[in-house]
């Protein structure tokens, strides 16, 4: 049984501004060396990063969310507009609400160009993962999923997939789900389709299975990470 890692402590994707310069990737991942298995949330340099891939590349670790902190880049924002307005981060919700829905269209799009003779072409997901990354994609996915839950149409293991994701209330004054804007329109059993096949593709890219503990591999990397890291690693050691 998983431990839950503290969402509430941070923005699952961060703009570069909240960290020091070298600190370039966010990574969440369930540790299987440990049991039971516990999930972590890193904010990593170059190096430490490249630990962390060197982890799942030896099966040490299942990586579930893997994204750049880049200058100049608009990351996912998470929380509600209320929270914006409180945390003074109301253009990055702006901009990252106005991706999802663009998001949202390139989904409905790719499916409707890439789906002939009951398949779905890998190019669907390529597109738009392209185009909007494999974070935001999920994103998207995992809300639409959440908001369809009673369609029998998509798979309980997409449905299941889509509740291992934290995913925030976002009203609005009239108790309106603002993240209805989003929710993708194509046929049901189409966007369990792409579900999958996104899924299928990220596993490819970045996940496999099977060996000792990574946070002792990353506590010689300590010197070289961000200090948020590090209180992590300690939390997790306890």
């Amino acid at each position: 049984m998983l431990k839950n890692y503290d969402v509430s402590t941070g923005h699952s994707l961060y703009s570069k501004h909240r960290f020091r310069n070298d600190v370039h990737h966010m990574v969440i991942f369930d540790d299987l060396m440990d049991s039971p298995c516990v999930r972590v949330r890193l904010y990593l340099t170059d190096d430490a990063y490249a630990v962390v891939k060197k982890e799942a590349a030896n099966g040490h670790i299942r990586i579930l969310q893997d994204a750049e902190v880049i200058e100049g880049t608009i990351q996912i924002y998470p929380y509600s507009v209320s929270r914006a307005e409180e945390d003074g981060d109301l253009d990055w919700y702006r901009q990252s609400h106005k991706l999802n829905i663009a998001c949202k269209d390139a989904i409905e799009k790719a499916i409707s160009r890439h789906y002939r003779n009951n398949t779905l072409d890998a190019k669907a997901v390529q597109n738009v993962v392209d185009q909007f990354g494999w974070a935001r994609t999920s994103f998207v996915l995992v809300n639409t999923i959440r908001n369809k839950s009673w369609d029998g149409r998509i798979s309980q293991e997409n449905k299941q997939w889509a509740q291992l994701a934290p995913m925030f209330p976002d009203d609005d004054s009239q108790g309106n789900n603002r993240r209805l804007r989003y929710v993708i329109n194509s046929h049901p059993g189409l966007t369990d389709m792409f579900t999958k096949e996104l899924r299928r593709q990220y596993q490819e890219n970045f996940e496999q299975i099977e060996k000792p503990s990574v946070r002792n591999r990353l506590k010689n990397k300590r010197s070289q990470t961000s200090p948020k890291i590090s209180a992590r690693l300690n939390e997790q050691s306890r």
